[in-house]
Order: structure tokens, then sequence, then C-alpha cells
């Protein structure tokens, strides 16, 4: 999606493995959020190196299209998210579309980034996120 060349991959992978040893060890609620884990977070890592406006309007709640083109376009991502749509809506009422996942994705974005958070879970794991986050801009 970002289009990285072999060095920014080894960066991007580098930040990843140290961010996520962090989040495991500092017993926050982080290691269950997988649309955090696995879906801002590698977009986060990408914009750090392609486009730093950009992450900065994403953790300001400023990136909903941009997030729903990097979801769309990347294939990984979206089973990524189409699996957490999966396990938390859990029906078989209706075929599900491409949209009622974005959507999901979309919904924790804005708990997350756009609304204020009154959930202390998602506060608690949004602050680590950027607290942490910010250590490697």
């Amino acid at each position: 999606y970002f289009k990285l060349s072999m060095r920014e991959i080894n960066r991007i992978s580098s930040d990843f493995r140290m961010l996520k040893e962090y989040f495991n060890t500092a017993h926050y609620l982080y290691e269950n959020d997988i649309i955090l884990k696995f879906i801002f977070l590698p977009y986060c890592l990408g914009l750090k190196i392609k486009d730093r406006k950009k992450l900065q309007d994403f953790i300001e709640g400023k990136s909903q299209n941009s997030l729903k083109k990097f979801v769309f376009e990347c294939d990984k991502i979206f089973k990524i998210a189409e699996n957490y749509y999966m396990n938390v809506v859990k029906t078989k009422e209706k075929e599900i579309t491409k949209d009622d996942i974005i959507n999901l994705v979309i919904e924790r974005y804005n708990e997350y980034f756009v609304h204020e958070i009154n959930d202390f879970d998602i506060r608690e794991n949004k602050e680590m996120f950027v607290d942490v986050f910010s250590l490697l801009i």
C-alpha cells in the first residue's frame, strides 16, 4: 500500500516488534484489540515513514477516508477486518458486505480518535497507543 523500500520495511518491522513487545509487557488491554494492533498500528507506522501530516491527521481523528482506502486496498488488512467483524458481530441473518466490515473499522476508529472516550478500556488503550507511538516520531 505504501510502496515501501526494503529499508523502510525493515524499519517498520523493527518498530512494530518493539511496540508489540512493549504493549504486551505493559499489561494493558491492547493485546486483545485486534483493530488497534493489526490495522491502526501498521497504518500509523507506514504513515510515520511516508506522510507525517497524514499521521497527525489520523491521531487527531481526521482520517476516516484514508483509513477506508487502506483497508479496502490491502487484502491482508481487509481479511483482518473481516475476521474481526465475524468475531464481533456473529450474525448469520444477512449477507455481509464490504461496507459492513469497513463501517465497523471506522466505528472503532471513531471510538478511539474522534469521539470523547467514556469507556475506560478504550481510553487507556488510546492513551497508551498515542504515548508510546509518539516515542517513535
